[in-house]
C-alpha cells in the first residue's frame, strides 16, 4: 500500500483547484483509506492522506470503472432536479457535522449533480456513478436513495 498527502487550502482562490487535483488522482487509483486533519496558521488548509493501491490496467474491474456515470456541473439542471441537489448538499453538509470530517470526502459536488440527473432508486445504482464506490454506497447508499424518494 502506498500514501500520498495532498493540502487543500480553504482559501477560495485555491480551494476549486486542490480539490480538483485530488479528484484526479483518487480517480486513477484504488483508494483504501483516507485520513484528515485541518492544519491552521498563516495559510489554513485540511492535510488529506490517501491510502492506496495503485490500479492495475488490465483488471477488468478497472474497465468497468471507465464508464461510469458522470454529470458536468455546467449542465443545467431541472428544477425538481435542482431541489434534490439542495436536499442532497444540506444532508452532506449535516453528515460532515456528525463525522467530523470535510464535506468533499463524504461526496463531491460532481457526485451529488449525478445523483441529482440520475435520480437511482436502488443502491447497486449508486455505484454506476463515478466516484462511488462500494464503501461509499454502504455508508450513505440508503440514506442517499431515502432522500431521492421523498
Amino acid at each position: 500500500m502506498k500514501t500520498i498527502i495532498f493540502k487543500i487550502r480553504v482559501a477560495q482562490d485555491h480551494i476549486q483547484q486542490d480539490q480538483d487535483n485530488l479528484n484526479q488522482f483518487m480517480s486513477k487509483v484504488n483508494v483504501v483509506n483516507t485520513s484528515t486533519h485541518f492544519v491552521e496558521g498563516m495559510v489554513d488548509y485540511w492535510s488529506v492522506i490517501i491510502f492506496y493501491h495503485e490500479l492495475d490496467p488490465t483488471s477488468e474491474k478497472n474497465k468497468i470503472k471507465e464508464k461510469k456515470f458522470s454529470i458536468s456541473s455546467s449542465e443545467p439542471l431541472s428544477d425538481d432536479e435542482v431541489q434534490r441537489l439542495g436536499t442532497l448538499k444540506k444532508w452532506r453538509a449535516q453528515k460532515a457535522l456528525e463525522l467530523n470530517m470535510p464535506q468533499y470526502l463524504i461526496c463531491h459536488n460532481a457526485e451529488l449533480i449525478s445523483i441529482a440527473k440520475m435520480k437511482p432508486t436502488q443502491k447497486e445504482d449508486l455505484t454506476k456513478i463515478k466516484g462511488f464506490g462500494d464503501l461509499k454506497q454502504m455508508k450513505y447508499g440508503d440514506e442517499i436513495l431515502n432522500l431521492i424518494s421523498a
